[in-house]
């Protein structure tokens, strides 16, 4: 597990922190947080419909298959790192792995020096994906103090847990209906929820058609906002919901289920 992460931690290094997803089909998958069986189902569905992959973070914590899970998305990125993106999500640090399991668990397995290779890898992820010039790929939502996608390509990368404000609220921040601006979240100090108001001054300043998310799981396992300009999905079944991912072709959109 040490090479295999230090093979894809050089991958990471070579991309920008906004990566840019041009491809005729991408598959886009939310938290997955252990569940091995429906990030293999996604990567069949990629592999059939000859579409890219873009999962939004969220590997490991909480779920019975954290390992495997994480050793299987590093896998497919080396064997296909041209159109395999593995995104950051707020799971993927120290601290959330501390206190939600991945430390224990692979420290367990692999050994603290395991660990602390996968961890590195996790912190050289890129933090977004922009696809087809139109689509913005995050974990979590935009920022207090992003206005423009180009900001994203100078995030600081590197730490074990992020310390740069338009990062961290990245992987942190989600949407809410009746709110204005940005308000204090329950997730804790320095995220917040983010109003349809900014959402669509942002959008619109950045020509952009819609923003994938994921970060909060959905009874459907994904949920449309702000007329559906901002689409929740969440892969993960072990919080009691369907997980799906969502095929990108151009400005169609379709709601895949990975049962």
């Amino acid at each position: 597990m040490v090479s295999l992460a230090e093979d894809v931690t050089e991958l990471f290094q070579k991309e920008p922190p906004l990566v840019r997803a041009d491809f005729p089909r991408l598959l886009v998958v939310g938290d997955t947080h252990g569940d091995v069986d429906s990030t293999r189902r996604a990567l069949s569905i990629a592999d059939e419909t000859g579409s890219a992959v873009v999962f939004l973070g969220d590997y490991v914590d909480r779920g019975p298959y954290q390992l495997e899970n994480i050793q299987t998305v590093f896998e497919h990125k080396l064997a296909s790192p041209k159109t395999c993106v593995l995104l950051r999500g707020n799971h993927e640090t120290l601290t959330m792995n501390t206190y939600y399991g991945f430390l224990d668990v692979a420290s367990r397995r692999i050994g603290l020096k395991g660990y602390r290779a996968v961890l590195k890898a996790f912190t050289f992820m890129p933090y977004a994906a922009l696809y087809d010039n139109q689509v913005l790929l995050l974990h979590g939502g935009i920022a207090k103090g992003l206005t423009e996608v180009g900001q994203l390509e100078t995030l600081q990368r590197g730490q074990e847990d992020v310390e740069d404000v338009i990062a961290a609220q990245i992987l942190w921040n989600d949407p809410r209906e009746g709110v204005s601006g940005f308000v204090e979240s329950d997730r804790g100090a320095g995220a917040y929820y983010f109003g349809e108001d900014v959402f669509n001054s942002f959008m619109e300043r950045n020509k952009l058609s819609l923003l994938v998310r994921s970060h909060e799981p959905m009874p459907n396992g994904y949920r449309y906002l702000f007329k559906q300009r901002l689409l929740t999905v969440f892969s993960c079944r072990y919080y009691g919901v369907p997980p799906k991912a969502a095929a990108l072709s151009g400005r169609e959109v379709e709601l895949v289920g990975l049962g």
